[in-house]
């Protein structure tokens, strides 16, 4: 797992946890892609390339950018930063009975 952050802080109880795909490859496109995902277009980049896209701002979703940023720090540790999928995730908000 790359990172757990809260996506807005005093505004939303919303959290997300980002982990690392290993070994994944392009895949055979099961759905057509309609609407605002027709135009759309996929490629494969490096770590760098995509980090150097966010430094530049070409890349401006946070999470994406947190995940990108989280990747390459994780890789030049030798993946010591990783934490294990199963991690536990105490700041993640629980809903009570009643609540």
């Amino acid at each position: 797992m790359l990172s757990d952050f809260w996506t807005s802080p005093g505004g939303s109880d919303e959290s997300i946890r980002v982990y690392l795909a290993r070994g994944v490859g392009a895949a055979a496109e099961v759905h057509p892609r309609t609407e605002e995902e027709a135009g759309i277009e996929l490629r494969w980049v490096s770590l760098d390339e995509a980090v150097d896209a966010v430094l530049d701002r070409r890349i401006q979703n946070a999470i994406t950018a947190i995940a990108l940023l989280a990747a390459r720090v994780g890789r030049d540790r030798g993946w010591s930063t990783l934490a294990p999928a199963d991690a536990p995730w105490p700041r993640r908000p629980r809903w009570q009975s009643g609540n």
